[in-house]
């Protein structure tokens, strides 16, 4: 079981080269198929999402077969199903990884094709591009939010601002200040590039924590 549980510690969800190991492993033998079904944290690591360089060529070639795209689209869905499925009752964690600058259509597909599992993520890391399009509905179990920056011309921060209660958040790294609960987070990390550009409603939403000032802030330089 433990030797199963290394096989099977990271899966990419990917339209262009996906890596399911726990299926993979479940295919060995009889003995391991009923293993592997039979303990769900076989099937909870954390979920890595695939946006690779080549969905921009699949969605924007006049030669694509669309119906092709859209049978890889939904074989991906299925898998993240079946493996969240699977995993029982287990939070999850998701990453959703790859290119820096997704085309628009990418990055709502894939927050789409995840968002029925929202109430039980625990941990969500994505970059400012995707962010923007993550749904507006509540994550009542989310503890840990990581948003990377990107272009501070590239995307809204109002955007990414609307996000709804977190009630159990306590780590959090952002890019631009944000309406969150400060009160409650334990580890937060505010990415502020330029302190004197900031409009006075943003001076006013300074927050503070248990943490204290001076671990809130720093400032890079992107």
């Amino acid at each position: 079981m433990q030797i199963l549980g290394y096989v099977c510690a990271h899966v990419e969800f990917s339209l262009i080269e996906p890596s399911y190991p726990v299926v993979v492993v479940s295919q060995v033998c009889q003995r391991w198929r009923a293993i592997v079904l039979d303990s769900p944290p076989l099937w909870c690591p954390e979920f890595r999402i695939a946006i690779a360089e080549e969905w921009e060529l699949y969605y924007s070639s006049e030669d694509q077969d669309i119906s092709q795209m859209q049978k890889k689209t939904e074989q991906m869905q299925i898998a993240l199903h079946t493996y969240v499925q699977r995993s029982g009752g287990a939070l999850l964690a998701v990453r959703i990884v790859g290119r820096d600058k997704p085309e628009e259509r990418q990055a709502k597909a894939i927050c789409w094709c995840i968002v029925d599992h929202l109430p039980r993520w625990h941990s969500l890391r994505v970059t400012t591009l995707v962010a923007i399009h993550v749904p507006r509905w509540n994550f009542p179990l989310l503890e840990s939010l990581t948003i990377e920056y990107y272009d501070p011309d590239c995307y809204n921060k109002y955007l990414i601002n609307r996000l709804p209660d977190l009630p159990q958040l306590r780590k959090v790294s952002v890019p631009c200040l944000m309406h969150l609960p400060w009160d409650q987070l334990k580890c937060p990390h505010q990415r502020l590039d330029r302190f004197a550009n900031l409009h006075d409603e943003d001076h006013s939403t300074l927050p503070s924590s248990p943490a204290g000032p001076a671990h809130i802030y720093r400032v890079d330089g992107w």
